[in-house]
């Protein structure tokens, strides 16, 4: 608390021309406990309400005391210094700073202190508690990083003792990896294969740097999974970064290590939570948008009618290399699954009909895409319209990643399209399976299905359902 003498000397300070004033807030005669407020005047008014309640005879209004004969007057006092120090402390502030001084510029920076600091003691005191607890945080988080690094610079001198420079190099996971693209077994792989292989030896590398095959252990490969949550990728996805990684690790097994124990690699951990993603599809609406949207250019115009034709019939887009021998009398359009290899029928609807006749007319001839082209081909193409702005989280995960909703358009998302508004019209999950050739509904319901869009429809007709109850509805 501050003491007597300075307490009269900053009541009375006079900075630049602003003061600050001292009076009773509140109804009643002079004896009427009221409340004491701290008035900062400088071409206009910024005051804040003190804690303390004292009737007008006891308060010294030109000190902003009150009177030492009166009961608990410390520690209404106590109360008066706690808003007294911040107008202080922020006059302080301000010319530290050498800001002008103005109403204004006062008002925003008691604010602030305000909003770093709480309002009421009360609140002062939790978040210097709050702060108080952040700052051992940090502590403690420099206090581990330090500890990481002392460990790897353990590791590294450990290495240097029983490894050469030459022989410890060759033993870092992403060199393992290069050397396998060079071995007569990785030279065969396709390009798009050893671009692969790449992609995961980046993510190692920014997961578990420098680390050697030896260390590599399940843990490494749990945490990794663990980091995927939240964001646009799949248990498909990290598989496959397992699976590259078995085949370069046991190529070189013997050869790296004898004693290597690479059980760990026989097992895959799946992360249950990383399938908990929206389901994408493309509302009628949006489809209709899309129809007819104009667009610059021949091949975006070719492109955007190759993915309508999936929407309008849930073919894969490796299946769209159809003519009018696959279409039946009863019009159904009768293809042999490219993926599956076996024939299924799916209905030739009037739209799908319409796209058909413009792709006919396009000065393109269709032939199979590559997916990572046609893919990147449509999401450039819903750039372009403003339906498909907007922020949309790639995780059902609390706190996920956002991308635009464009950027989450896909090549398999025309299917989904068809399979969602033939759900969302009332057609059975066994006919939806049976157009686009699955043996049953399973897959339908755990990969396809937005379940969400399904329920908020079913809710709509309970609470149409509900409305049509009327009091004059006959009793049971």
């Amino acid at each position: 608390m501050l003491s007597l003498f300075l307490r009269l000397l900053l009541s009375a300070i006079n900075t630049n021309g602003g003061t600050l004033h001292y009076y009773l807030r509140g109804v009643g005669d002079d004896t009427a406990k009221k409340t004491v407020v701290i008035r900062f005047r400088h071409n206009g008014n910024f005051e804040r309400v003190t804690e303390a309640k004292v009737a007008k005879k006891d308060f010294d209004a030109d000190a902003g005391l009150v009177k030492v004969k009166v009961d608990g007057a410390a520690e209404l006092n106590k109360k008066i210094d706690f808003v007294r120090s911040r107008f202080l402390e922020v006059l302080s502030w301000i010319q530290k700073d050498k800001l002008e001084l103005n109403l204004d510029t006062f008002k925003a920076k008691y604010l602030e202190l305000e909003k770093h600091l709480g309002v009421c003691e009360k609140d002062s005191h939790k978040r210097k508690v709050q702060l108080s607890y952040n700052a051992i945080a940090d502590d403690l988080r420099l206090k581990i990083a330090r500890l990481e690094g002392e460990l790897d610079e353990a590791r590294r001198k450990l290495n240097d003792i029983f490894y050469p420079t030459g022989e410890r190099e060759a033993r870092i996971l992403s060199n393992v990896f290069e050397a396998f693209l060079a071995t007569k077994r990785g030279k065969a792989l396709s390009p798009a294969t050893k671009k692969n292989y790449r992609v995961t030896k980046r993510l190692m590398e920014r997961e578990s740097p420098g680390i050697m095959v030896q260390e590599l252990t399940q843990q490494h490969l749990d945490d990794l999974g663990e980091r995927y949550l939240g964001t646009d990728n799949r248990n498909s996805s990290l598989g496959e970064h397992y699976i590259r990684l078995k085949a370069v690790i046991r190529y070189f097994a013997d050869e790296i290590d004898p004693t290597l124990d690479v059980r760990y690699l026989k097992k895959v951990k799946a992360e249950p939570s990383i399938n908990d993603k929206p389901v994408i599809f493309l509302r009628p609406y949006e489809l209709d948008a899309l129809f007819h949207a104009e667009l610059p250019k021949a091949r975006q115009r070719y492109i955007r009618d190759l993915f309508l034709l999936s929407c309008y019939t849930g073919l894969r887009h490796v299946d769209l290399h159809f003519d009018e021998d696959n279409i039946t009398m009863d019009e159904y359009i009768e293809v042999f699954a490219q993926k599956t290899k076996h024939k299924f029928s799916v209905p030739y609807l009037s739209r799908a009909k319409e796209v058909m006749q413009r792709l006919k007319s396009s000065d393109y001839v269709y032939k199979p895409q590559l997916v990572g082209n046609y893919t990147s081909e449509v999401k450039e193409i819903c750039s372009l319209l403003p339906i498909f702005a907007g922020l949309k989280s790639v995780s059902l995960v609390p706190g996920s990643a956002k991308k635009e909703r464009w950027q989450m358009i896909t090549s398999k998302v025309g299917r989904k399209t068809f399979i969602n508004i033939c759900m969302l019209t009332g057609v059975t999950s066994d006919t939806v399976a049976d157009w686009v050739g699955h043996k049953d509904p399973t897959m339908i319901h755990q990969h396809y299905k937005d379940h969400k869009a399904m329920s908020e429809q079913e809710r709509k007709k309970l609470e149409d359902s509900f409305k049509g109850i009327t009091s004059s509805d006959p009793q049971p």
